[in-house]
């Protein structure tokens, strides 16, 4: 398969010309980041491999250097809209996320056969003192609604076998449909900002953009922070060693009492589960 990434001479032709040779819906990749341009190698190669999986249905690739990355993701997505012909999907993709071999066509296949306009892989936040005794601990970065415009995350997932939906998500490696960004509320415009009372850029971009998140957990990425936060880490948080034991986890009732409702953000974990504990 070719990794060329073709010069487009009549956008329209060409793109149409892409997805019937290269079968399937085209995307263009945007990463951002803020250290002068310098990304961690194992971004380098996992980059080199999502292109070399899609071939020409990867049509552009835009890197962002800025330390505001609110005002980034807009100069990307006005250039995206502005294109003769729009690709299907805006990947944002961090430079601190290492993904799987084909995450990108699996992504975007698993949402296309689920009619999501926006969906990400399983990445991993860390938590400064989340959990009780530990000085910081791994969270999904899946959020859900709590009332009008709070949200609440959670320790254990509502599966670990198949993607589910959630609210919102943040934009580590997500795809969007360009539909979407296309119809964003006007009176919300730009699609990131840092207001609503606390609400996270991105955070705030799937409050107003009103499509829910498929949260893919078949796809696992690693987020390259002090040290490589990844599945296994995130298991070990929660004191389970097999998959086994999470799934069964995963099957508890979700506890509101236990979110903190002090702030607008996502600031709280509504299943704290342990294996010694029923709550």
């Amino acid at each position: 398969m070719s990794t060329e990434l073709p010069f487009l001479e009549d956008p329209e032709l060409e793109l149409a010309r892409i997805k019937e040779e290269e079968g399937g819906s085209t995307v263009v990749i945007a990463y951002i980041h803020p250290n002068l341009g310098v990304v961690h190698e194992r971004f380098a190669f996992s980059m080199a491999q999502q292109c070399a999986n899609m071939g020409k249905r990867v049509v552009g690739i835009v890197s962002v250097t800025s330390p505001w990355p609110e005002y980034s993701r807009n100069a990307v997505i006005e250039g995206v809209l502005d294109m003769e012909e729009r690709p299907d999907w805006l990947l944002w993709w961090d430079t601190d996320m290492q993904v799987p071999e084909r995450a990108v066509r699996n992504l975007i296949d698993h949402a296309e056969e689920a009619g999501a306009k926006a969906a990400t892989v399983f990445g991993l936040m860390q938590r400064t003192g989340f959990r009780e005794g530990q000085e910081w601990s791994p969270v999904p970065n899946a959020y859900w609604k709590l009332g009008e415009d709070d949200y609440y995350i959670r320790s254990i997932m509502p599966s670990y076998t198949e993607p589910f939906w959630c609210d919102a998500t943040g934009l580590g490696f997500t795809i969007v449909s360009t539909d979407v960004l296309a119809d964003f509320p006007k009176e919300e415009l730009p699609w990131h900002q840092l207001i609503d009372g606390g609400l996270g850029q991105d955070i705030r971009f799937f409050h107003h953009a009103g499509v829910p998140v498929l949260y893919d957990m078949t796809i696992r990425s690693i987020h390259w922070k002090q040290l490589p936060v990844d599945f296994s880490i995130y298991m070990q948080s929660l004191g389970v060693t097999t998959e086994e034991e999470l799934i069964e986890a995963s099957k508890q009732e979700v506890n509101l009492d236990n979110v903190d409702k002090t702030g607008p953000a996502a600031r709280a974990d509504a299943r704290l589960w342990s294996p010694d504990s029923n709550a």
